[in-house]
């Protein structure tokens, strides 16, 4: 028997909003893992979200109806596997061994190797910086936005992420 026009374009249909739930699922994941990872890099992190954060990717990457959807989650499930104990010094020690998490960093000055030169301080737009000319400068860590200028600025290396 055949199966008429009409059946065949609701079959379609269904099949269509079935994908469409499928990705809008797994859509939801990928941000729930997005959540994850902001938390991470933000000093929120807890152990288990890392656990977490592989099984939703795994899943996600088995689950996937499209190519792209399936391929999503590697860069996670790749950096979990070869980079785990930065993961790891992000959670439990709230700090970022790579200095690129702002959340977990903290700009100082070596006054060994500071000169009090002024062009850090001149350069900071938000007035963290403070010293007096030919002394070592400070950073105030609550004025401080991290944004690096003054470390670019400073030719003499005295400027560090901690």
């Amino acid at each position: 028997m055949k199966k008429s026009p009409k059946k065949i374009k609701l079959a379609s249909i269904e099949h269509g909003l079935h994908k469409v739930y499928k990705d809008t699922y797994q859509l939801l994941n990928e941000s729930f893992g997005f959540e994850i990872i902001t938390d991470i890099t933000e000093g929120r992190g807890r152990p288990e979200q890392l656990d977490l954060l592989e099984e939703l990717a795994d899943t996600v990457s088995q689950t996937a109806l499209c190519g792209l959807g399936k391929t999503a989650p590697n860069p996670v499930l790749t950096t979990l596997r070869y980079f785990r104990p930065e993961y790891e010094a992000h959670v439990k020690e709230k700090k970022c061994p790579a200095g690129v998490c702002k959340a977990l960093i903290i700009y100082s000055i070596d006054p060994d190797k500071c000169n009090g030169c002024g062009v850090c301080l001149r350069e900071c737009v938000y007035g963290a910086i403070t010293g007096e000319k030919k002394q070592a400068h400070v950073i105030d860590a609550q004025l401080c936005q991290k944004c690096g200028i003054c470390r670019s600025e400073c030719k003499f290396d005295a400027i560090q992420v901690v």
